[in-house]
């Protein structure tokens, strides 16, 4: 279900013609429709309503110590970053402990931010065996945690991510987080620059989805009839 919001152009009895926005979320089109014109009639006088998608994508960079996470709205054409940040668990506590935290935060993120997807980077390939063990386990939880709030998830091997962010999947963390900065114009946070890499894999991820499913394929708009 996506949001809409709606744009209209409109002649109130004491003002000049004007852009007037509204959002509403999680209404059907039915709904949305008849309270539309519900309001139009009672306030205005128009002649077209275009409704414009906006959706919110949560894109997760999984791992065990720190999680990257980010929110990126889309209307069908232009991107913005609603949120980023990171879930961090303490290296003292035990695998179980850091996995119940890694769910707990998830789904709380969820509930905050309300995402229509969940954009989640797929385990491709680790040299090292205990390092892919400890990100399928975060992997795993997350699947759950989004699952349990009834949200879906779509996973993007790097090689994607990097192909569609910087335009080849050769594309090094440097190439990918230079695009990143460039489409969403966000900056590291202060004395927190070390994971930057992780929240700016997450809104990769989170870009990816939007320019594989909404931006390409997704009209931007549709009018009333």
């Amino acid at each position: 279900m996506f949001s809409c919001v709606y744009s209209f152009p409109y002649h109130h009895q004491k003002e000049k013609t004007t852009q007037f926005w509204l959002r509403q979320r999680h209404l059907d089109d039915q709904r949305d429709k008849a309270w539309l014109d519900i309001f139009c009639n009672d306030v205005c006088d128009w002649s077209g309503c275009v409704i414009l998608f906006l959706m919110k994508i949560l894109g997760i960079d999984p791992g065990m110590a720190t999680i990257g996470v980010g929110v990126v709205e889309c209307n069908g054409k232009d991107l913005s970053a609603a949120y980023f940040g990171w879930i961090e668990t303490p290296k003292e506590n035990g695998s179980g402990e850091r996995l119940l935290q890694i769910y707990n935060e998830t789904r709380a993120l969820i509930k905050k931010h309300q995402p229509d997807v969940i954009a989640l980077e797929r385990l491709f390939f680790f040299i090292n065996a205990r390092t892919a063990m400890s990100v399928a386990e975060s992997i795993g939880v997350i699947k759950l945690a989004a699952e349990s709030e009834g949200i879906k998830v779509e996973t993007y091997a790097p090689l994607q991510v990097k192909l569609t962010i910087a335009g080849s999947g050769k594309a090094d963390k440097k190439a990918v987080k230079s695009a990143v900065r460039s489409i969403l114009k966000v900056r590291s946070p202060n004395k927190k620059k070390t994971h930057f890499d992780d929240l700016c894999d997450a809104l990769a991820l989170a870009i990816c989805y939007a320019k594989k499913n909404l931006i390409a394929e997704q009209p931007i708009g549709k009018k009333l009839e």
